[in-house]
């Protein structure tokens, strides 16, 4: 078995070597911010895995392989913090509640030292414990009432200015990027939710890209760059997933500087592009990559956002999950024109990229570390 992950490896290695020379760093400046984010490399990290004893083993595996972007939690979609926030509503809230983390900032100073970059994800608008914590700001029933199905009212302002005061927070601490997750509509159990849409002239996906746009003033007025997690049936541009979402690539292209869709093969339907198990087929990355580029290719818009996808580092209905299916699906995303990558794995169980991206020599690493540390020091 082993045997056959190596010889799977070896057609990828000229594109991972090649992502590595322009992988990006922490720079001070803000255009080099915004090149950083463009080619970055990164993983998935939960707080309680920043605070524990592997962070630091974790560290040297990526710095090793030009891995150079750690996406960190300050909010999952449970609604708990990740560490003690300064933010009113959050404390009264009881999202603060026994935090991981002690100290973000210094968190970060360590991701620094090791010569990577920190994107700060904040998961928006599923927020289980918010919902229930404060009623008023819950997605509606059509009796009027708080719908009970752990989601906030995205066109509500209170629900925004809440995720904004937590974007304020991620870079005064030191984020080298925000990551906006769940930045979108429900679309499960909503039989009998009622948006107000109509009655206001609204759409969703107009009320996402509103939002967006507010929260990118903030971050471009610091320098940050900001990226959107989207569903990955989106790149395939069908009114009806996009509708539904109120995920619009074309809109929202436009208000940030990445896109990342969440192009896991196990989480297309059976059948999906004539697969019968789409889990096992890594390739699935490049095909809605190409999609998604040629659905921006017809918005003709003006510098829109790099296309930096999500891969399924999981077994989840991938029976054919190994080191080799990673690198398939990093071959894949660089064929279709994808700009870096970040990698996803609930458990931060990353042993199979250690195999799939090869390491790098320490002259990259130093210079890494040396920007990373000019960076902090301005910033103190």
């Amino acid at each position: 078995m082993r045997n056959r992950w190596l010889a799977a490896l070896v057609l990828p290695l000229s594109i991972l070597s090649a992502a590595t020379a322009t992988s990006g760093v922490a720079h001070a400046e803000p255009a080099s911010k915004m090149a950083a984010a463009a080619s970055a490399r990164g993983l998935y990290v939960r707080g309680s895995m920043a605070a524990g004893p592997n962070f630091a083993p974790m560290l040297d595996h990526m710095a090793a392989r030009g891995i150079d972007t750690v996406v960190l939690d300050a909010k999952d979609y449970d609604g708990l913090l990740t560490y003690p926030s300064k933010v009113s509503l959050a404390n009264a809230a009881g999202a603060v509640k026994s935090p991981p983390i002690d100290d973000f900032a210094s968190v970060i100073r360590t991701v620094h030292a090791k010569g990577l970059r920190v994107a700060v994800r904040v998961s928006c608008f599923n927020d289980e414990l918010m919902a229930r914590a404060r009623p008023s700001m819950s997605v509606r029933s059509k009796a009027g009432n708080a719908y009970k199905i752990g989601w906030l009212d995205p066109s509500n302002p209170e629900v925004q200015s809440y995720v904004m005061d937590l974007v304020r927070e991620a870079m005064d601490n030191g984020a080298d990027e925000i990551e906006l997750d769940y930045v979108r509509y429900p679309v499960l159990g909503i039989k009998n939710a009622d948006f107000h849409l109509d009655e206001r002239g609204l759409t969703k996906p107009v009320v996402i890209r509103d939002f967006v746009r507010r929260v990118h003033g903030l971050t471009k007025a610091r320098g940050i760059p900001l990226g959107l997690d989207i569903f990955g049936v989106v790149a395939f541009a069908k009114r009806a997933d996009i509708d539904g979402l109120g995920q619009d690539p074309a809109l929202l292209a436009r208000e940030c500087e990445v896109l990342s869709p969440m192009v896991y093969p196990s989480h297309y339907a059976p059948g999906f592009s004539g697969f019968d198990e789409p889990g096992n087929h890594p390739e699935l990355v490049g095909i809605a990559l190409k999609a998604m580029r040629s659905y921006l290719d017809e918005a003709h818009i003006e510098n829109p956002a790099v296309i930096r996808p999500w891969l399924q580092a999981m077994h989840w209905k991938s029976p054919t999950y190994s080191p080799g299916y990673l690198s398939a699906e990093i071959r894949s995303s660089a064929t279709a024109g994808g700009s870096g990558w970040l990698m996803w794995n609930p458990g931060q169980e990353y042993g199979y990229t250690w195999i799939a991206v090869p390491t790098t020599n320490g002259a990259n690493a130093q210079k890494r570390t040396a920007h990373v540390t000019h960076h902090d020091a301005a910033r103190r």
